[in-house]
């Protein structure tokens, strides 16, 4: 995806998150199969202070990360963007990036942040430390 491209599709995660407009699957699908998300990931953000009332406003804060580096350069998506697999309900295309931040303390390198779009509403699919090679 282009930069341009890429940068519409962060302006518009950015106006559902500020309306409040994010859905936080409870369930998501991986390799065939629904489980649970990933309890480290819930534990990681609060070991790093935040809950997940704070979730809008920390990836508004990361997207415009993503903008001051260069959204085709963190990109690690395909082209076309992969549909999303996590639930059936969001098969949408999914956008994720892998990126340096300073919003989050204490970082060892990068983090990845991956969601989707639809009906206006941002769709949470997972944000954690980077681990290059795997989302």
């Amino acid at each position: 995806m282009t930069d341009e491209e890429l940068r519409k599709v962060l302006g518009e995660a950015k106006i559902s998150l500020r309306k409040g407009m994010i859905v936080i699957p409870e369930k998501q699908k991986r390799r065939g199969v629904y489980e649970y998300k990933k309890a480290h990931e819930i534990s990681w953000l609060a070991d790093k202070g935040f809950d997940v009332l704070q979730l809008p406003d920390l990836i508004c804060q990361l997207i415009e990360e993503i903008e001051d580096q260069g959204p085709a350069q963190v990109y690690c998506g395909t082209e076309p963007p992969t549909e999303a697999d996590e639930s059936a309900a969001y098969a949408k295309p999914m956008y994720p990036f892998s990126f340096y931040t300073l919003v989050i303390d204490d970082i060892d390198g990068e983090i990845y942040l991956k969601f989707a779009l639809k009906k206006g509403y941002f769709i949470y699919l997972s944000l954690h430390q980077s681990i290059k090679g795997y989302g």
